[in-house]
């Protein structure tokens, strides 16, 4: 029966997976011509607003049908190994596929090339791709949303570094830049979700499933190949190497997640104050100021201008993002305006990270700094789904009970919040049904009489000298 039901698992999701990728594929892209037809998935001129949105529909329904597919397999109590094999299967649509939803990993390619050129990606858009006068820069520019033109990178020294080896490595050619980017994804995948089995103990198995077969994971990680795959896996790491004690290392891969996205920067604060509670405290928290200054002025010296992200870190609320919390706010009170309501809300989130790292002892560090990271997310100028990633990959591993359940919920939801190509009102029934039925599986779940669960048997950072 466990064969037959590993089996069934794996051929839904690959039939879902496959469905969500030819039909995302054929959906329209707004204005921006993809550089190649990607096995003839993609126009060869692009899509324009008004083309037929059936497929764009077919792919919002295959993928929202990949949500309860994988609460079942997280379920299942599948054997680790069986996990990984079905994460694989699932994850190879996403893997061989177009980029879906967001075309981010064009403008990143974009990037990797101006940088491989010598162009400043910190004070120049993607139209500084003009500049370079080739055919590979023409098409790479087409394959740009028109609203980062002339928006400067936000990521970090880290994140340009990685994008400009990705050029180096293809010849400067913008699908190939775009294939290596996705395989850093991919790897950085693979990274998490094993440092998240580690981080979990004898829930091993059930930690892979929530990370490797999250449908948030497959479309945004995978698929769109977010800098989030390789920042989210450092900072997981981090996090684990804090368990073991190992504090230098983990203060220097923080820092590092840090130089691809800021937030993760985030969980410096907890992971400082844990370490000063379990030895001399001056002593500790000299030892990591000083690792995490040295590990940040080497990450900035990686790329010419290496401090230029830090002017650029509005970038993200230049675009078209969805509704943040925030925003809406802001809405509700037009006699304020939106720029002060922001920066309540983000001194709200500051205030909330810090009063989690003041008492991080009460609780895993991975709780505080998920939660921390959540706080942000909520409370950010802007909200794109894969944001959500940030805490849910550190809290996912170690979560039980409701817990777990909200957090299902709340990346069941996000993974689908920004699927391109499909006719807003179409979404928005779709989406009103799936927070339907999240709501009404969460009230029968409380409503449920509490199963006990075996608690985690990995100890918390032991009292030790070795950094």
């Amino acid at each position: 029966m466990t064969g037959h039901r590993q089996a069934t698992l794996a051929a839904a999701g690959l039939v879902l997976g496959v469905v969500a990728v030819v039909a995302g594929g054929q959906s329209p892209t707004g204005t921006t011509t993809p550089p190649t037809t990607w096995f003839g998935l993609l126009s060869p001129t692009g899509y324009r607003a008004g083309d037929p949105w059936g497929w764009g529909a077919a792919s919002l329904l295959a993928s929202a049908l990949l949500v309860p597919l994988w609460v079942v397999a997280v379920g299942s109590r599948l054997p680790e190994r069986a996990v990984w094999r079905l994460a694989a299967v699932w994850g190879l649509p996403f893997v061989i596929g177009p980029p879906l939803i967001s075309k981010d990993v064009y403008a990143y390619a974009a990037n990797g090339l101006m940088l491989r050129a010598g162009v400043d990606v910190y004070t120049h858009g993607a139209d500084g791709l003009q500049q370079l006068h080739t055919a590979d820069a023409t098409r790479a520019l087409a394959a740009v949303d028109p609203t980062w033109h002339q928006t400067p990178s936000p990521y970090g020294p880290l994140a340009s570094l990685l994008v400009r080896t990705a050029a180096q490595v293809s010849g400067g050619n913008p699908v190939g830049t775009v294939v290596v980017l996705r395989a850093v994804a991919v790897v950085s995948v693979v990274a998490l979700a094993a440092a998240a089995a580690a981080l979990a103990g004898r829930h091993r198995a059930t930690a892979v499933a929530l990370i490797a077969l999250n449908p948030l994971v497959l479309l945004h990680a995978v698929s769109g190949a977010h800098v989030e795959a390789p920042m989210c896996a450092l900072l997981l790491l981090g996090l684990l190497a804090a368990t073991r004690n190992r504090w230098a290392l983990a203060v220097v891969l923080v820092c590092a997640a840090g130089a691809i996205k800021a937030p993760a920067y985030a969980a410096l604060g907890a992971m400082v104050v844990l370490h000063a509670r379990q030895r001399d405290p001056v002593r500790a928290v000299g030892q990591d100021v000083a690792v995490a200054l040295a590990a940040s002025a080497a990450f900035t010296v990686l790329v010419p201008h290496g401090l230029g992200w830090l002017a650029n870190l509005t970038t993200p609320t230049k675009g078209k993002a969805p509704v943040s919390l925030a925003n809406a706010v802001a809405a509700l009170l037009p006699g304020v305006g939106a720029h002060p309501v922001q920066l309540g809300f983000l001194a709200a989130g500051a205030v909330i990270v810090v009063g989690l790292a003041l008492t991080a002892e009460r609780r895993p560090l991975e709780t505080s700094v998920g939660i921390g990271l959540l706080a942000l997310m909520a409370l950010a100028p802007v909200f794109y789904p894969w944001y959500v990633l940030w805490g849910a990959a550190c809290l996912l591993p170690t979560a039980r009970g409701r817990g777990r359940e909200g957090l299902i919920v709340l990346c069941g939801l996000a993974a689908l919040f920004a699927t391109t190509g499909t006719p807003s009102r179409f979404a928005l029934i779709l989406h009103g049904v799936e927070a339907a039925v999240a709501a009404g599986w969460l009230v029968q779940r409380y409503r449920a009489q509490p199963v006990e669960e075996e608690p985690l048997t990995r100890p918390r950072p032991a009292t030790g000298t070795r950094s």
